[in-house]
Parts: structure tokens; sequence; C-alpha cells
């Protein structure tokens, strides 16, 4: 059955679909009609299952026929702060990472990051990310949507995400390390697990120990060096397996 975003509550009886993005996939891309059944979700665990009623220019109105909360979100919250690549290889990542489950994605602008986005290109770019994240959520049939920030500096991102519940880690070229599955074991009990990947280049000496002073455990990832999207899926992987 074909998925939808809508504004879903728990005890709601008819819905109105008007965003433009998914009215089109309803009517052009998918050609439902009026009789038709779909499935819908707000991205904060609702699930429900409604009637097409009526399809107008700008408006799809459904029939909601049950709906089914899915309660809370498997804990530890993972929380992955990556470094934006160029092109469009970050679209890959919020895709992929969303397909496997990550539950809060943080564009990362650090020392040696290429790729800065100006302020007039940013809101078209998150607008994008969105359209990526909510196509991959129903791709990958999930309750629950993940949160993207908006762009932010590594320093921020330790300042705002590394503290006692959460476990960071930060995988590193050089220096000592651990390797990822030993250090993953060692988080077991936090809430969030947050992983900190570098751009191509690596991050460099200072931001690794600005780092270590918030409580980020350096990591390997094994012994072939990963570009920022592999990496990133990697540590996604890991940890949702972790958590299961």
């Amino acid at each position: 059955m074909h998925r939808f975003f809508a504004n879903l509550k728990e005890d709601s009886q008819n819905v109105v679909i008007d965003d433009a993005d998914e009215l089109h996939h309803l009517t052009h891309a998918l050609r439902l009609k009026p009789g038709d059944r779909v499935e819908l979700i707000n991205g904060c665990g609702l699930l429900a299952e409604a009637e097409i009623l009526s399809i107008l220019k700008k408006e799809a109105r459904l029939l909601v026929l049950a709906v089914r909360n899915a309660g809370s979100p498997r804990l530890p919250r993972i929380i992955l702060a990556c470094a934006i690549p160029k092109k469009s290889r970050f679209e890959d990542i919020i895709d992929k990472c969303t397909q496997l489950g990550v539950d809060e994605i943080i564009p990362m602008i650090t020392e040696r990051t290429e790729c800065v986005l100006s302020d007039k290109a940013l809101p078209a770019k998150i607008g994008r990310y969105q359209k990526v994240l909510r196509s991959a959520v129903k791709q990958s049939k999930r309750l629950f949507s993940p949160v993207i920030h908006a762009p932010m500096l590594f320093d921020h991102v330790l300042k705002n995400f590394c503290n006692a519940s959460t476990a960071s880690f930060i995988p590193w070229l050089e220096g000592s390390r651990i390797p990822l599955k030993e250090a993953l074991a060692e988080a077991s009990g936090k809430e969030k697990i947050l992983f900190l990947i570098g751009p191509e280049g690596d991050f460099t000496l200072a931001e690794v120990a600005q780092a270590k002073e918030k409580g980020a455990v350096p990591v390997s990832l094994g012994p072939n060096v990963l570009r920022v999207d592999t990496a990133a899926q990697f540590v996604a992987g890991m940890a949702v397996v972790l958590r299961q």
C-alpha cells in the first residue's frame, strides 16, 4: 500500500493532503483515484489506513479508517554529525542513513570542509534535504522521521550534543584509537550515540583534541580509508545493529 505524509493525529477522521510533492506523487506518479486506499504517516509514530474521498487541483481529501501508534522510538538515539562533502553526496548520506535508522542528521562544517553553503543557497538546499529524507522514510517504512538540523560548525556540535547522556565517537585516521565495535560495546546504557564524521582529509589535530576534551572517543573504522559517505553509512549500520 502506498504511503504518504499527512497532518495525522490519533483522533483524526478526515485528513487533507495539500503538500505539493505529496499531492503530485499521489495524482501524477501513482495516478490514484477516489476509492483507493493508502497509508498515512506523520513522522512521529502514527500510521493510518485511509481511503481517498476526493482529489482536487491543490488537495486530496481522505477518510481515516484506522490509526496505530508505534509508541516511542528505540534507544539509544543515533545522531550523525557529518562534514558536508562535495556535490550531492550529502543527499546520498541522508537517504541511506535514514533507511538504516539514524535519528538525527547534522550537516557539519569543519576546518577542512570544502562545501560551505551560502545564506542564499541554504533554504533551497535544506528543502532538498527534507525531500530526500521524506522519500527515504516512506521507502523504508519508517514511522519516525529523522531530524535534519541546519548546517552547524564543528565546535557548536560539540557544545550542543556532547554530554553525559551521550556516547560520542570520532573516527580518525591517526593516533591512538579503539575499534568501533569495541567502543560501541562500551556505550551500553547511553540514551544517545553521536558520531562525528570528518571531511576528505580528516579532522585536524586541534579538532580531535577539542572533541576529546568534550568526551568524544577516537575510533578506528578498520584498515581501509573510507570516503565520507561510506564512513557515515558504516557507523550508522553498526549502531543500528547494536540497538536491535
